[in-house]
């Protein structure tokens, strides 16, 4: 079998191919299984083998590439195909599907304009001709955060999760509906809630992605009480209305912060260890100023805070500090909390929000 890895951005894709089944022979000029051949222009400029394959690859000039390798994955930076031989789906959404053999027929037709498996469709040819692909058995799976098991996931982006009563009651059917508690996404049933009508973010549907729209004076989403690990990240889909905000805190104390952005030289954590801060997946400076002029008022952006230390938080609370200001205004899209992940997984983590929620890398 043969298994293909697509991790959602506009220039990556993961290559996987199984040792189960596959000769560690091949005849002079022969592909076990081919994996392109015909006029097929071939794989990326770049090719980075990170393990080996019992299966040759082709490059540019339909050349065995290279001449023994070993089982393993490899990866290809895009294009899969070069312009005369057409590259991947243009629109792969979350999940799996599996589509059966062979992917294109004899004869490089495309793959049928639609195939669908549960939740997922591959929409347009995966390839398409001259291009052939003859693995008798081909398994699409796109990354998502469920894949890192996450801590608690919120979205505004899945209306089947939101409702205006903080109990769960009273399902979101119209755009400017408030949104009185959010259904996490992982696991773990973390909800975020808000049970004040005049505090009520709003949930907006007028173009998409969706988005929750806070007010910058009462608005705010918090969690019951929990008890909250060390070694925590925070990626989060902002598009900041105002120059002063914050990410993240505790409401039962004013020590407990992350996240300010704020014109100042200040430390924008507080009683949350020493996180480090990134935007659109680039590192930025532990600085309240340095988080504002990455995250300008009015672009929309991810924010990633790594390496936070909860343990002595009882809520995690978005849209309110208190009275002494620090409230959001502006749009969240998605706001995941995950154990720290390895550097593959933050660049799949951004790259994924950033596909979903339209935000340029």
């Amino acid at each position: 079998m043969t298994r293909l890895v697509v991790v959602p951005g506009p220039d990556v894709v993961t290559l996987a191919v199984d040792a189960d089944g596959l000769p560690t022979e091949r005849e002079a000029g022969t592909l076990y299984p081919p994996v392109l051949k015909s006029a097929a222009r071939a794989l990326a400029p770049a090719v980075v083998v990170t393990a080996a394959l019992h299966m040759p690859l082709l490059d540019a000039s339909a050349a065995v590439l290279p001449p023994s390798v070993q089982p393993g994955p490899v990866e290809i930076a895009a294009p899969l195909l070069d312009a005369s031989a057409v590259a991947l789906a243009p629109s792969v959404q979350p999940g799996t599907v599996t589509v059966e053999a062979p992917l294109l027929d004899a004869a490089a037709v495309a793959l049928v304009p639609s195939v669908s498996a549960g939740p997922v469709a591959l929409v347009a040819p995966l390839l398409s001709a001259p291009a052939v692909l003859l693995a008798p058995s081909v398994t699409v799976t796109v990354w998502t955060p469920a894949d890192v098991s996450p801590w608690a996931w919120w979205s505004a982006r899945d209306i089947a999760k939101l409702t205006q009563g903080s109990d769960g009651t009273t399902p979101l059917t119209a755009d400017s509906q408030p949104v009185g508690r959010i259904t996490d996404k992982s696991t773990n049933a973390r909800y975020w809630r808000q049970s004040s009508s005049a505090a009520k973010p709003l949930y907006r549907s007028t173009s998409s992605p969706n988005w929750l729209s806070f007010d910058g004076v009462d608005d705010a989403l918090f969690t019951d009480v929990l008890t909250f690990p060390s070694g925590l990240s925070v990626y989060a889909v902002l598009q900041p209305g105002d120059d002063v905000w914050m990410a993240g805190n505790d409401p039962n104390s004013l020590s407990r912060f992350f996240g300010v952005a704020q014109a100042s030289a200040a430390s924008p954590h507080a009683g949350a260890g020493s996180p480090t801060y990134a935007v659109n997946g680039v590192a930025v400076t532990a600085t309240r100023q340095a988080l504002l002029d990455a995250m300008p008022v009015g672009s929309k952006k991810i924010l990633e805070v790594r390496g936070l230390d909860l343990s002595t938080w009882v809520q995690l609370q978005f849209g309110q500090y208190n009275a002494a200001g620090f409230p959001f205004a502006g749009r969240l899209h998605d706001y995941i909390v995950v154990p720290d992940l390895g550097s593959t997984d933050r660049t799949r983590m951004v790259q994924y929000l950033a596909t979903e929620n339209g935000v340029t890398l």
